[in-house]
């Protein structure tokens, strides 16, 4: 885990996590007990159903209808259309006939599934984010329509979700101890789960060779996880594979068939026919000459001529079109909206709080989408380990492995809604990274606590660049000290004079030990600064006076302070744990007057919210 996630959690955080958990489980139980779908068990659910009722009654893996296996019309033959891991997971409450108490109960044990997928996610955000900032991941997910509504359908994203981040999850765990081959061989059991899940994850090992390479910077540590992963995938999908080569006649399958049908169906863009809205989502329904198409090369035929005649359309469509068609709201084939089989009534509906659940998440859908992918190539960049910490951005990068995978995969195939919902967590996960990202490069602290001072802190940069302009348009000419000088970006700015810090900063010319004591002979300077810094001192008196004995007669003091409303917001954000915020006019008077300082004016700048202050030595130089 990174260092900002070490730290120990306030009780505030345990009450948010358990008010998140109780409300994510409620909102999935309320949405299980009130959604009524048209016609459950239909299309793709029908199938699992039939799956999971062969394996009962039957003991035979086939999607044959039951009733008719029922009734001796027909013996279930084993088949591998669907992969098994959703059929095992309705097999204990499967019946026949179908019942609505059976229905029930399978999707209650997914809304009680999906209640531990958010508790994944905030285990998960924990290895990147403090664990305040880790609740907001959580709560998206907890919140999230789209995985509410699905456990109220007999279909396998529910399942795919849960297992999906449990395997993040678990890498996350392996990266914690990497030289632990048994934690990468959890890893690669977890991942080839998401596979027995859901037949689109089948080359996800292949794609995260590579990018593991990548993750593990140590190669002793690569070779570990790449042995441990490829291992842990092998030990739960061989059995499988050896069952299909051993017991199922060449022709059982039809998953080349399902493969070339979703390739084909992607290449027509917008997923309609000529353009034309009503055949969204259902092109092979409505292209006369689909079906002719049935191979790889003639579905590549197809789409090169059609890419020659119009490169423009097609391009946008495969670059752009299909990654925002995959991440996008809306369901394009079903319903629509969250919704895939038609719903008579849900709590979206009639509820008034579900309703404002639902329109909060659409609303910030996009942003939060954008957000969390522009941070998905960020994460790769050095800049992001300096900010988050080694741990936390090779987390993110594990993530990557299944996001990038399927949204891969789905630009080249057919790139459904539908396929995107169960990365939701992953890119709440992105979404929260990223804002913690721009809050530490915004703030200028790396995730341990250290100033960073190279540049990627435009804010306070802009800032203390104004701070410089308006501090120089007072000062007389001759020697200058600036106190806490930081960068040193004042003196810089005059071409003459020193700068002091407690820190060795780049850039700091001299380096005390406390501000109280200066290595200057009396009269030798002719003017002092100190911008932003005084409320850090712990004797600012003695500080002054010591700058009263360096200073010539008529030097001055120019020091800067925000005012005390914008100081407690400013410092609640970038520096806490301060001894004071800031000191009112009151207070900083009643500092001077133990000087032999005079108080010469107060002014405003920075648009009011900053005070320069001008102090001044008695005396005729």
């Amino acid at each position: 885990m990174t260092d900002v996630s070490q730290r120990g959690w306030p009780w505030l955080v345990y009450v948010a996590l358990v008010l998140i958990m109780a409300g994510a489980w409620w909102i999935r139980y309320i949405a299980v007990a009130e959604t009524s779908i048209w016609a459950p068990l239909r299309a793709d659910a029908l199938q699992y159903y039939s799956y999971a009722a062969n394996l009962k009654y039957h003991g035979v893996y086939s999607n044959l209808l039951l009733e008719k296996s029922m009734a001796g019309e027909a013996i279930p033959q084993p088949d591998a259309d669907r992969m098994p891991g959703y059929a095992l997971f309705l097999l204990p409450e499967v019946e026949y006939p179908p019942t609505y108490p059976m229905l029930g109960a399978m999707m209650n044990r997914q809304a009680l599934l999906d209640s531990v997928t958010v508790l994944l996610v905030f285990i998960l955000a924990l290895t990147v984010m403090p664990p305040i900032v880790a609740l907001l991941p959580t709560l998206l997910t907890a919140l999230s329509p789209h995985l509410i509504s699905m456990n109220t359908y007999i279909l396998t994203e529910t399942l795919f979700t849960f297992v999906l981040t449990l395997a993040v999850v678990m890498g996350a765990l392996a990266l914690r101890k990497p030289c632990a081959w048994l934690r990468w061989l959890v890893f690669g059991v977890s991942l080839a789960a998401s596979y027995m899940v859901k037949s689109s994850m089948a080359y996800v090992l292949l794609f995260a060779i590579p990018l593991l390479w990548f993750v593990c910077a140590d190669k002793k540590v690569a070779r570990t996880a790449l042995v441990g992963t490829v291992a842990g995938f092998m030990l739960l999908t061989l059995p499988w594979e050896a069952r299909n080569q051993l017991n199922l006649p060449e022709d059982a399958s039809t998953q080349a068939a399902h493969v070339i049908v979703s390739f084909h169906n992607g290449t027509y863009p917008g997923l309609m026919v000529d353009d034309d809205p009503a055949t969204r989502g259902f092109p092979h329904r409505a292209d006369p000459d689909y079906a002719s198409f049935d191979t790889v090369p003639k579905v590549l035929n197809k789409l090169w001529e059609n890419t020659r005649n119009d490169p423009l359309k097609y391009l946008h469509w495969y670059i752009l079109g299909k990654a925002q068609m995959f991440f996008s709201w809306g369901m394009v084939s079903g319903q629509g909206d969250i919704f895939i089989y038609p719903a008579q009534a849900s709590p979206f509906y009639s509820r008034q709080a579900f309703d404002r659940i639902h329109s909060l998440m659409r609303y910030s859908h996009w942003p939060i989408t954008l957000l969390a992918l522009v941070m998905v190539p960020l994460c790769w960049l050095p800049v992001s380990a300096s900010l988050l910490g080694v741990s936390a951005v090779s987390v993110l990068r594990l993530a990557t492995i299944p996001l990038l995978y399927l949204l891969a995969l789905h630009v080249v195939t057919t790139p459904l809604p539908r396929y995107g919902i169960p990365l939701r967590p992953l890119i709440y996960l992105f979404f929260g990274a990223g804002l913690w990202w721009v809050y530490l490069a915004f703030s200028g602290r790396y995730s341990g606590g250290k100033k960073l001072y190279a540049g990627w802190d435009p804010i306070g940069t802009s800032l203390s660049n104004w701070r410089v302009s308006a501090v120089r348009k007072v000062l007389p000419p001759g020697v200058h000290l600036d106190i806490a000088c930081g960068d040193n970006r004042l003196v810089k700015a005059l071409g003459q004079g020193y700068g002091i810090d407690i820190s060795a900063f780049p850039g700091v010319d001299i380096t005390v030990k406390n501000f109280s004591i200066l290595p200057f002979c009396d009269g030798s300077l002719d003017s002092a600064s100190i911008l932003a810094a005084l409320n850090y001192f712990e004797a600012p008196e003695k500080t002054l006076q010591e700058l009263h004995r360096t200073l010539r007669p008529g030097g001055v003091v120019v020091i800067t302070l925000l005012s005390k409303a914008v100081s407690h917001y400013w410092h609640m954000l970038r520096d806490r744990g301060l001894p004071r915020i800031t000191f009112d006019e009151e207070e900083l008077r009643a500092i001077v007057a133990q000087t032999d300082l005079n108080w010469r004016s107060q002014s405003h700048f920075m648009l009011g919210l900053n005070r320069l202050i001008v102090l001044e030595k008695p005396g005729v130089a």
